[in-house]
């Protein structure tokens, strides 16, 4: 899905909880993506784990996202190692 997409910004999306790609690495879903940002999006608990773990993510971005912040943040989050060979964060308003 969304093969030739780039980035992509999450903004202000209110009552979104879960995002379910499904179980398996054979779901693809924007290869390319290069840039990945969350901003306002309070109830969004987690990002799956097949867009964080692409090679091709450069830039990452988690701003006004409590559950999120919290979840990713700089060494402390429950699921830092999963961003963390992403070459620029900015989680919670901080670069990483």
């Amino acid at each position: 899905a969304f093969p030739k997409l780039k980035q992509v910004l999450f903004y202000n999306i209110c009552h979104w909880e879960e995002w379910d790609l499904g179980k398996g690495d054979s779901i693809t879903i924007m290869p390319q993506l290069k840039k990945l940002e969350f901003e306002r999006c309070m109830e969004l608990k987690s990002v799956p784990e097949q867009l964080l773990r692409s090679t091709t993510l450069e830039e990452l971005s988690i701003v006004e996202c409590p559950i999120l912040v919290e979840r990713y943040k700089k060494y402390t989050g429950q699921d830092w190692s999963l961003v963390s060979h992403i070459p620029s964060i900015k989680i919670g308003g901080y670069y990483g």
